[in-house]
């Protein structure tokens, strides 16, 4: 990624899905948006740590998504496409306070 600010995600690996891994993204000071594709089937705790210049996340498919703290073991909240379809909500959802939590896509 090094010092891009708008970064899109592959749309596959190998013509499959695949996890963002925990922390991939944190305590990186450049990135202001990310394009989500819709082969993603999770994103890791802390993914976006630290990532205070995050304004926009894109998820190019934005139904069936979870988050749950500390990978499924306190609760599992559902977040409805009404969030995740508003780049700028979808990013404030990935930062913050909301960072140790674990995405799920169906």
């Amino acid at each position: 990624i090094g010092g891009e600010s708008e970064v899109t995600l592959p749309s596959s690996f190998g013509g499959k899905a695949y996890d963002i891994h925990d922390y991939a993204f944190a305590c990186n000071k450049n990135i202001t948006s990310i394009t989500v594709p819709g082969c993603v089937s999770a994103i890791g705790t802390e993914c976006f740590k630290e990532v205070t210049t995050l304004e926009k996340v894109i998820f190019e498919d934005h139904e069936g998504w979870t988050r749950s703290y500390n990978y499924d073991k306190y609760g599992i909240e559902t977040i409805g496409s009404d969030i995740l379809s508003d780049q700028t909500k979808a990013a404030k959802y990935m930062t913050g306070d909301a960072t140790p939590y674990y995405w799920k896509k169906g």
